[in-house]
């Protein structure tokens, strides 16, 4: 009886102090993925647009509305012409500086995009299932 006893609160104690698992929907949330030769082309051409100063080409490749921070207040912009016209106070020295130094081996990819430098930037990849083609746009610039 004694040793019955033992045994269940042996086992209610391993219960009670194993740590919870998380249960997600896919492994990729909490791992990171491998880069791929696409991903790193499409940084590429945000960087060659970013070093040319092409405003336009960003503004072409962002996904609106982007939330960003105008001299210090948090702005929505919405438009393509609305990001040009605010490309200086976006895309800031420290932008460039992340984008410069970022080395396209080393970028960190999840299941939320592909992150350069500490995050400046966040890119991804959409896929129209409609026209069955993808496309990689800008997904945030956290200046």
């Amino acid at each position: 009886m004694m040793r019955n006893l033992f045994l269940i609160l042996v086992a209610l104690s391993v219960l009670y102090l194993a740590p919870a698992q998380r249960v997600w929907a896919s492994s990729d949330h909490i791992s990171a993925q491998q880069v791929t030769a696409d991903d790193k082309a499409f940084f590429q051409e945000i960087k060659q647009a970013i070093e040319s100063h092409d405003a336009k080409w960003i503004a072409e490749n962002i996904n609106l509305p982007l939330n960003v921070n105008i001299n210090g207040k948090k702005t929505s912009i919405k438009t393509e012409k609305s990001f040009i016209k605010n490309y200086d106070n976006i895309i800031t020295p420290a932008i460039v500086d992340a984008v410069r130094s970022q080395d396209e081996n080393d970028m960190f990819k999840n299941w939320q995009g592909i992150m350069i430098g500490r995050g400046q930037i966040w890119f991804g990849q959409y896929i129209d299932e409609k026209v069955n083609r993808s496309f990689y746009y800008i997904k945030a610039i956290n200046n």
